[in-house]
């Protein structure tokens, strides 16, 4: 992994970026990191031209969105337009809402209306990925793009977000494995900050500059 590869998710500065004036600092504060890169998800309603044009204005790219479930299944000729405009070829369907994963039917289905929804970016040349989470509990090869988050325990016992490095988790061997399975983004995301999130990005890039990129 290099510094190039290593990007911010913009859901984790959610609360900063709902207007095109916040998401413009934002951005500043972002690339001023040290990131030269980011994932869009949870910005406000700002025209796709506007948010590329600003990303482009600060050096940095757009590696990915996240796009609403329902518009990806329903409407994936928007999706793709859209990430024309963002200038990105990524994008991740976020959460299986209503789908239970011990019925057979419902996961089929997800799979089938996916998998449709899929052949309309791969033929625009671009790329549906699937964000996974407990609930499939299953190993997933291939996919290009990784969230980065850390978890740590308290005194008490109860498990929080932390920033990378700041956790319980094997970085080095995390970092491994997804190289070679082909991972071309790392993004950093964190649900939940002690504090500032700017904060802790900074903590976060600032450690994987440290102590992951080669």
């Amino acid at each position: 992994m290099n510094v190039e590869q290593v990007a911010a998710q913009l859901y984790t500065l959610r609360d900063f970026s709902k207007t095109a004036a916040e998401y413009a600092d934002t951005l500043k504060k972002v690339r001023a990191m040290g990131y030269k890169a980011i994932q869009i998800s949870g910005v406000g309603a700002i025209p796709p031209a506007e948010l590329r044009s600003i990303a482009e204005g600060e050096g940095l790219t757009i590696c990915a969105t996240h796009e609403p479930a329902q518009v990806i299944l329903d409407e994936p000729a928007s999706v793709v337009e859209r990430l024309a405009a963002l200038g990105t070829k990524y994008t991740a369907y976020p959460y299986p809402a209503g789908v239970d994963f011990s019925n057979a039917s419902h996961v089929d289905n997800l799979i089938a209306e996916l998998d449709a929804a899929g052949a309309v970016l791969r033929e625009a040349g671009q790329v549906l990925t699937y964000h996974n989470h407990a609930n499939e509990f299953h190993r997933v090869g291939g996919v290009p793009l990784l969230h980065l988050k850390d978890y740590a325990v308290d005194a008490t016992g109860k498990p929080y977000f932390a920033e990378i490095g700041q956790g319980n988790l094997d970085f080095k061997a995390i970092i491994a494995a997804a190289e070679a399975s082909g991972c071309e983004w790392f993004i950093v995301e964190q649900d939940v900050c002690p504090g500032n999130p700017f904060d802790s990005l900074k903590l976060s890039i600032d450690y994987i500059k440290a102590q992951l990129v080669g």
